[in-house]
């Protein structure tokens, strides 16, 4: 992590890395649960296994959360009713992006990382998660 001070960076995190196990987790548009039945079980099982809720309803805050304590899982699916409202090109690549150069992986339409996704549409709005290597493995069928 970067802090700007007098003109200058000062590095006060050396190396930001996202573990693979996960305790916490971030469920974005959790309204398409009642029409969404794998986001559903996922929702359910995370909180079986006794992983934290760490949610805001702000993007960047949840996912600086998997930055902040080395591991978790952001995850924002949608439904019929309730779609998926972020953007591919300035939300969701970018935190794709930063996740798995800190060692995470994200995962998007056709099972693949957010950076494999083809962006055809500057407003181009999709489903995703991002954060823990072994949870997103969990989920992928969500996608």
């Amino acid at each position: 992590e970067y802090t700007m001070f007098e003109n200058h960076w000062i590095i006060s995190h050396d190396h930001l890395t996202i573990q693979p196990k996960a305790k916490i987790f971030s469920p974005g548009n959790t309204r398409c649960v009642s029409e969404n039945e794998e986001y559903f079980k996922a929702c359910t099982d995370w909180m079986k296994r006794g992983m934290t809720l760490r949610y805001t309803g702000g993007l960047i805050i949840d996912v600086a959360q998997i930055f902040i304590k080395g591991q978790g899982i952001f995850a924002c699916v949608g439904s019929q009713t309730h779609k998926a409202k972020l953007r591919a090109l300035y939300e969701v690549a970018a935190l794709g992006f930063l996740i798995e150069k800190a060692g995470g992986k994200s995962i998007t339409n056709g099972k693949t990382s957010i950076l494999e996704y083809v962006v055809k549409d500057y407003n181009c709005k999709l489903p995703f998660a991002v954060g823990s290597s072994e949870e997103i493995d969990l989920i992928s069928n969500l996608f």
